[in-house]
């Protein structure tokens, strides 16, 4: 694969998860914020209610996690008054396996569930 052919999969990729972006904001009754990650005033990708969401997406039937990611939409929802989650979208996932996952701090996932 020459590297013109990996580029131009990152940008498909980004495209799918733009488009996932716009559908996840509109399902959960919130708004993407536009240009998420290329400035410096716009955080997280999704804003909904007292929530920030940061949205991965991925083709294949994994995808990492890490503790620099959880801590940068952490900081980013805290900062905002909000609360921090993080959306994950496997459009692959193995058989019998939602697709579409929540991921939040306990502390936050305590407070809902003691809400109902």
């Amino acid at each position: 694969m020459t590297k013109r052919a990996r580029l131009g999969a990152s940008k498909d990729n980004k495209k799918l998860a733009n488009k996932r972006e716009v559908a996840q904001a509109k399902e959960l009754g919130g708004s993407r914020v536009p240009l998420s990650g290329a400035l410096n005033h716009a955080k997280g990708d999704i804003k909904v209610k007292d929530w920030l969401l940061d949205s991965k997406y991925t083709c294949k039937i994994s995808i990492n996690i890490s503790g620099t990611q959880l801590a940068k939409i952490n900081k980013e929802a805290r900062e905002a008054g909000k609360k921090p989650a993080l959306l994950i979208k496997l459009e692959s996932p193995p058989f019998g396996t939602p697709g579409s996952w929540v991921v939040m701090p306990q502390i936050d996932f305590e407070e809902l569930i003691n809400d109902r």
